[in-house]
């Protein structure tokens, strides 16, 4: 699967919104299904007040052998 070379990393991303405010988001990848799919947790401020970091969403990703592009699921 293209997004292989992701599993068991993690990315991270910090810094401001236009309009001043703080954004940071952590994401980690790992197998699921054996290696048919690819599942994606991320991480990030969970109030408007952007003071409290904890769980934001859960992804999936698989790769599509007929058309030969990743599908994500939200």
């Amino acid at each position: 699967m293209p997004l292989s070379s992701l599993v068991g990393k993690s990315w991270v991303a910090e810094g401001k919104w236009a309009d001043g405010s703080s954004f940071k988001q952590e994401k980690s990848f790992s197998y699921h299904l054996g290696e048919a799919l690819i599942t994606s947790e991320s991480l990030g401020y969970t109030d408007t007040e952007q003071t409290t970091f904890g769980p934001r969403n859960h992804g999936v990703y698989s790769w599509d052998t007929t058309e030969k592009i990743i599908r994500f699921m939200e």
